[in-house]
């Protein structure tokens, strides 16, 4: 694909994925999508790339879901060519949890000075 000035507008293109949250559990989940049938899994490496051109019905397939009460705050977010996030808010929720101890792990007394 070229733009009008001849360049390669595939290097212009950004990676995107869409993440969201489960709303039964509350966990980061990505969408992965195939021909038929797409589902949401908590591995950022499983979810599907999209460029800029497809991200639109990527997105109408996440708002779906939503309306349907599977997940909440569904968006496209941008990603490495090697499925890593881009930006430090992203790196973390990618990474699989908080930054903070929480529940039972909040509650054992932590001796490491």
């Amino acid at each position: 694909m070229t733009d009008t000035d001849g360049t390669d507008t595939r290097e212009n293109d950004e990676f995107k994925v869409i993440r969201a949250n489960a709303l039964r559990g509350g966990e980061v989940v990505y969408l992965v999508s195939g021909e038929k049938s797409h589902h949401w899994s908590p591995s950022i490496a499983e979810a599907t790339v999209y460029r800029d051109a497809e991200i639109a019905e990527a997105t109408a397939l996440a708002e779906k879901d939503t309306d349907g009460n599977v997940v909440v705050g569904a968006e496209a977010i941008e990603i490495t060519g090697k499925h890593e996030p881009v930006g430090a808010k992203e790196t973390i929720r990618a990474s699989g949890g908080p930054t903070i101890k929480y529940g039972e792990d909040a509650l054992q007394p932590d001796y490491s000075i």
